[in-house]
Formats: C-alpha cells, sequence, structure tokens
C-alpha cells in the first residue's frame, strides 16, 4: 500500500544538509539514486537559478544542491520532489537575523561564515558596513544572486571568487542586513 500524501520529509543530517530517502529509487545512466542528500549551495551555484521561477527553479535547485543530474530529478516521484523543495526551502530561509549585534554599531556588522572558504588562504568572515553610493553603483544595476555577490564583494572588498564560495543562507544573511540600508529609499531615475 502507498505511503499517505502527508508523510513529512524526512530530514536527518548536520547543519545545512538534508536526505530525502526517495519512496521509489530512481533509474538514470545507469545509476540507481535511492536518496537526495541536499547541501547548502554555494552563492555561485545559486546563481544558475537566477531568472528561473516554479517547478524550474525548484528542480534546478534540487539538481544544485544535490549534485543530482537535471535529468535524473525529472524522474523523481512529485511527493519526493516536494519534500525536498522544502528541505531546501528550509536552508534558503534560515538565515541570521539581521539587526546589529551587542558588539556592533547600526551601520557594520560581522557575519561569521558558517562554512569557512579556502582559496590559498582561509576566509572566515564577512565584514559589512553601510555603502557608498558609489559602491552602490556597482551593484545596482544587477538583481538577484549576481546583486547580492556583488554587493558583498564590493562592500567587504573580497574577491568574486571568494565570494561565489560562501553558502548561500551567509550570502543572504549579508544581503539582508545591506538590504535595510536601501529599504523605503526614494526613486530614482527618470520614471520616479
Amino acid at each position: 500500500m502507498d505511503e499517505p500524501l502527508s508523510t513529512p520529509a524526512p530530514v536527518d543530517a548536520p547543519d545545512g544538509e538534508a536526505i530525502i530517502t526517495l519512496r521509489t529509487p530512481v533509474e538514470f545512466a545507469g545509476e540507481t539514486y535511492r536518496t537526495m542528500r541536499l547541501s547548502e549551495p554555494t552563492a555561485g551555484a545559486w546563481e544558475a537559478t537566477d531568472g528561473l521561477d516554479g517547478l524550474e527553479f525548484s528542480m534546478r535547485g534540487l539538481s544544485i544542491a544535490s549534485g543530482l543530474p537535471y535529468l535524473a530529478i525529472g524522474l523523481i516521484r512529485v511527493r519526493d520532489i516536494r519534500d525536498g523543495i522544502a528541505a531546501l526551502g528550509r536552508m534558503y530561509l534560515d538565515v541570521d537575523e539581521v539587526k546589529p549585534g551587542p558588539e556592533e554599531s547600526a551601520t557594520e556588522r560581522t557575519i561569521t561564515l558558517r562554512k569557512p572558504v579556502v582559496l590559498g588562504e582561509t576566509y572566515t568572515e564577512l565584514r559589512l558596513r553601510e555603502p557608498t553610493a558609489t559602491e552602490w553603483r556597482a551593484f545596482d544595476h544587477l538583481s538577484g544572486a549576481a546583486a547580492d555577490m556583488k554587493a558583498v564583494a564590493t562592500i567587504t572588498g573580497l574577491p568574486d571568487v571568494v565570494v561565489r564560495q560562501i553558502g548561500i543562507r551567509d550570502l543572504r544573511t549579508a544581503a539582508r542586513w545591506l538590504g535595510r540600508f536601501f529599504d523605503n529609499a526614494p526613486a530614482t531615475g527618470a520614471a520616479s
């Protein structure tokens, strides 16, 4: 007998990961997939979902986070896809509070990376501050993950290649904190 539709997503993994046991294993390209092990995507990998929405966004995100081929994702049953989407959503929405901590001012914040980035040297934090107008111009024309990554690279002074390797949760935390400087900002441009 088939499982009820309300079966919760089986998630039992370290922080930033989720393991979804597939109700029906998937055969693809000579491989059998019994689980989807979702790991927090890097900011650079997540950029591949910019401009996508709906099921296409979800399937591409699951492929990125699991490492499974995109076409194999298409063979997974709907309930397992929904479980994967729910787990990914929890990862994506798990951002730190944007209020400054007790040691921080309202215009500066240091975010300790959940997973350090090692590229020649080890990067463990993002030092953020209120952007200048010139810095704003560097990312104002961008949107989505590209805008978030460029904003963080511009404000922190970190190389783009480093920012592309930080986890999506840390990128979203930094972007939300920086975004509060732009909340309720007056419209710009000729159409305003």
